[in-house]
């Protein structure tokens, strides 16, 4: 087991051993830059039971992201009600996205953006099929629509771009 990587299991993810909250923090004291963090909710039209379930995996999300306190949040798999329970939570959070099916509520690919830092200017949500402005729109074989979300954000004295998409 010499050639293990450094990594420690913590239930559904991995973690490197050698990342601390410490670090985190440093990194974000010391550096002129933004933190994204990547965030899969996973849908909850799974039939998801105890501590898989989102009423129970809500609280874990939310503690997550108070600690790292990422300026953006690219979300997978969240419903419109995820969101809301995150946002509720965490108000300073606005979720931007529309669903891969909208108007029903299905998935998100939504960007959830600190509007304590940052403004946002413009939002868009694009299909990836032939047709991207077209919603629920299929191509190149997908099963289901896939979309990818476009976040146009000011922050004083510069202009960033996020965008998030899921392909799988």
């Amino acid at each position: 087991m010499g050639n293990a990587p450094p990594y420690k299991d913590v239930g559904s993810a991995m973690q490197l051993d050698t990342r601390t909250e410490q670090d985190a923090e440093f990194h974000r004291m010391t550096c002129d830059s933004i933190l994204v963090m990547s965030f899969n909710l996973r849908a909850m039209d799974q039939p998801d039971k105890n501590l898989n379930s989102w009423s129970a995996r809500k609280r874990a999300v939310v503690r997550v992201l108070q600690k790292y306190g990422p300026d953006f949040v690219a979300t997978q798999e969240g419903f419109m009600q995820q969101l809301r329970d995150i946002c509720t939570a965490l108000p300073h959070y606005k979720p931007i996205g529309k669903s891969r099916c909208h108007p029903d509520d299905q998935e998100h690919c939504a960007v959830l953006v600190d509007t304590d830092v940052f403004d946002v200017l413009s939002e868009e949500t694009v299909w990836l099929s032939e047709h991207p402005e077209k919603p629920k729109s299929k191509s190149w074989d997908s099963s289901l629509p896939r979309i990818a979300t476009i976040v146009n954000v000011a922050q004083i004295p510069s202009n960033r771009i996020c965008s998030n998409q899921h392909a799988f």
